[in-house]
């Protein structure tokens, strides 16, 4: 018989009283419930149960196994205000059929071809910076904008073959207010109804207003110029009904692959940065793996850079919570027998926190690149894309953009990080005040 009970967690008056810490900051909400209740808990808030799961067969479990159990969490319809119902927030029937549309755009031979496009976006970068330091020994500059607008180019050119530098700022500046307004709403008892006038309500439809507007220039600059890209093939797709996909489903998707395939990858190069500067005999080793790259090397061969990476992803993943909702009550499969799971439960995995159980990490808060050239965890003990069939459609896309900008970055230069920076648990994790910096020619190595 599957155990009927709940796993352990606070009454429903000790649950609110946690609320104000969920809203400061709900990494430290997790790290509370682990302490006090083991890797699995449960609390109860108004109608709402939730369950907190660090156990990577349990994650296995939700993510694969019962995975047609689940649908996205109650958090993900916040997120739709923003990238709407792309394949992100997609479910069923709705989400295969975008993923099978997008998925040839990520194959293989266009990664290659993807790959000749970051090389030169990551010169532009490396050739600006060498012009700053024509004038001075050093710049102080914002890292995580400048990984911003790096990877912005770099989605701009390879899925929709377009410059989008003429709307970097707007896009930084409209991004960034709603990802704070949203993870307001998200971490709110009971979020106003949008439409009142409140000032953060203002401000995250401005930001709205702004990220449409310009999904709209380019839906209609490529109408007039067609070509091979990703929006020439969702404005030239048909379904198996012969049905044209809405202007409403192609803005969603465009703002999503937009949004989603530069605002992480950013802020997981930013977090590298961060962590070989506090580790100097790591980076050391991966500059001179970048320097051979930028000599000839294969990027794919740099296995250290490789590891130093998969390690900032342990520590600082961007995608750092996963939740999904139980659309049936049935059973999971555990060691220690069957759990019943009863429909509407809310599931939320930290993976944070999974990233940093001693139980899956000896020493599991220090910078320790070389744990990842020996493999020996259990698989869903790590989840920098999520897992499953839902997995990030780009993560080797951005695994490639990543090893290809480190490369060209560390083999040249000396990034000195200024503060140590207060990571914000917003829709994605990135530094709170942006990551400022030092920025040198490297020595000879």
């Amino acid at each position: 018989m599957p155990s009927l009970e709940r796993p352990p967690g606070p009454s429903r008056l000790q649950a609110l009283r946690l609320v104000p810490m969920i809203r400061r900051n709900p990494i430290h909400f997790f790290q509370h419930m682990l302490q006090a209740y083991g890797p699995i808990s449960h609390f109860h808030i108004l109608r709402e149960h939730v369950y907190l799961v660090q156990e990577p067969e349990w994650i296995e479990q939700i993510l694969v196994a019962r995975a047609k159990s689940y649908h996205k969490s109650p958090l993900y319809r916040e997120l739709q205000r923003v990238i709407g119902n792309g394949l992100l927030t997609a479910e069923d029937e709705q989400w295969k059929k975008e993923r099978r549309l997008l998925q040839p755009a990520f194959h293989a031979k266009r990664l290659q071809l993807y790959g000749d496009i970051m090389r030169e976006e990551a010169e532009v970068v490396c050739r600006r910076w060498f012009d700053r330091l024509a004038r001075d020994e050093y710049f102080e500059t914002d890292l995580l904008a400048e990984m911003m607008e790096l990877t912005f180019a770099i989605v701009g050119r390879c899925l929709f073959q377009a410059d989008l530098s003429r709307y970097t700022e707007r896009v930084k500046h409209s991004l960034d207010t709603a990802l704070v307004e949203i993870t307001e709403r998200i971490t709110q008892l009971i979020p106003p109804p949008i439409w009142l006038p409140l000032p953060g309500h203002r401000r995250l439809l401005r930001s709205l207003a702004t990220l449409d507007a310009i999904v709209q220039d380019l839906i209609k600059e490529r109408m007039q110029n067609p070509t091979d890209d990703m929006l020439s093939l969702m404005l030239q797709s048909v379904d198996e009904q012969g049905n044209a996909m809405s202007a409403k489903q192609i803005r969603d998707e465009t703002l999503t692959l937009i949004l989603a395939g530069h605002e992480t990858t950013a802020n997981a190069l930013t977090w590298t940065f961060y962590l070989l500067d506090k580790n100097r005999d790591s980076l050391l080793q991966a500059a001179r793996e970048a320097s051979k790259v930028q000599t000839g090397a294969d990027f794919r061969e740099a296995n250290f850079l490789r590891a130093v990476f998969d390690e900032s992803l342990r520590l600082f993943p961007p995608a750092w919570e996963i939740e999904r909702r139980a659309t049936v009550t049935h059973t999971i499969q555990t060691s220690s027998g069957e759990v019943l799971i009863p429909e509407n439960t809310n599931i939320a995995m930290c993976i944070y926190m999974m990233h940093r159980d001693e139980r899956f990490w000896p020493e599991p808060h220090r910078f320790l690149p070389e744990r990842f050239l020996e493999d020996r965890r259990h698989g869903f003990a790590y989840l920098p894309f999520g897992g499953g069939p839902r997995i990030c459609i780009g993560n080797q896309f951005a695994i490639n953009e990543a090893m290809i900008i480190l490369s060209a970055l560390l083999a040249r230069f000396d990034v000195q990080t200024l503060v140590d920076p207060d990571p914000a648990p917003l829709v994605t994790l990135r530094p709170r005040k942006g990551m400022p910096v030092r920025i040198r020619k490297r020595k000879s190595i």
